[in-house]
This record gives structure tokens, C-alpha cells and sequence, in this order.
């Protein structure tokens, strides 16, 4: 029998965690593949994303908030290793190095919305990664695929639920 919880090369999981991100927001125009960043031109950090000595991991879901209901197009991509920093409201542009430690790419391309605010999900991920010991962080750069202005400052999160090995 086949055990359909695993994926080739996996063992499953021992551990799962959910990770909630802030994400620096300034009220500024962004124009398409900008770099969302803020005031603090860092990274997005995914702290614990993995157990220290094991590594390993797959990333489930994900998930996007948006505090005021706006539902533009971002993507997010996931490093290995904490990239160059980024500077907020600047095209996007990763050094060709670090295309090599990149984990994946989420798409936040549709929206289920309420009153005043949106959440965007994505399941069904199974985005495995290896982090290099002891390094236990997975790292973010939230990207915008279009036009987009801030109504508020950090009205945006983010939420990884991960599979730890």
C-alpha cells in the first residue's frame, strides 16, 4: 500500500507550525514587480520554519490578509538563505546567485472578500524545502504583479503552515 501523506524522498512529518508575518507596508504607489518592503528594506523572516538538526520541511498552504479589502496581484518568493535586502518601492531584481536558493513562488492572484478586508489562500502547496544547518529560517520577498498602493501602513500579513520533519 502506498502511503499518499508522503512525498517521494519525505518522511512525514513530525511537527506542524504556523507562521505569521507582518509585512512592512508604506502608503506609497508601487508599480508592477515592485519590491514591498517598507521603511525596513529587510526580508520577510519565516523564524522556526524548521526543526534545528533535521532542516527539512514542506510548506502546505499559505496565507494573505489584507486588512483593507484591496485584492491586488502579489507574488511571494521563499529563499533558503536570506537574500540581498530588498529597497521598498524598487523593480524587483534578484542577483542570479540567488535564484539557486530559491525554496518556490506562491501567487496571491485571487481573493475571498468580506466587509472591509480580503484573505487570499493557497492550499495544496507541497513545497518542500532544505535549509542548510543551522539555519532554520525561510526567507520572503513579497512582490507586486501590478499597480498597487498601500491604504495603510503594514495592513498586510502573511501565514505559512508548515510540515516539519
Amino acid at each position: 500500500m502506498v502511503d499518499t501523506n508522503k512525498l517521494p524522498g519525505q518522511t512525514v512529518g513530525r511537527n506542524q507550525t504556523s507562521i505569521l508575518v507582518e509585512v512592512p507596508t508604506t502608503v506609497v504607489a508601487y508599480e508592477a514587480n515592485d519590491a514591498v518592503a517598507g521603511d525596513a528594506d529587510i526580508p520577510l523572516e519565516f523564524a522556526n520554519a524548521a526543526v534545528d538538526g533535521n532542516n527539512t520541511g514542506v510548506i502546505m498552504s499559505a496565507v494573505m490578509a489584507d486588512d483593507n479589502k484591496q485584492g491586488f496581484t502579489f507574488d511571494l518568493i521563499l529563499y533558503k538563505t536570506a537574500p540581498a535586502n530588498p529597497v521598498d518601492e524598487a523593480i524587483f531584481s534578484p542577483a542570479d546567485a540567488e535564484l539557486r536558493n530559491i525554496i518556490g513562488v506562491i501567487s496571491f492572484n485571487s481573493w475571498t472578500n468580506f466587509e472591509d478586508n480580503a484573505v487570499s489562500f493557497k492550499g495544496d502547496l507541497g513545497m518542500a524545502f532544505d535549509l542548510d544547518s543551522p539555519n532554520t529560517t525561510i526567507y520572503g520577498q513579497l512582490v507586486t504583479r501590478g499597480a498597487y498602493t498601500a491604504a495603510g501602513i503594514d495592513d498586510i500579513s502573511l501565514r505559512l503552515n508548515i510540515l516539519q520533519n
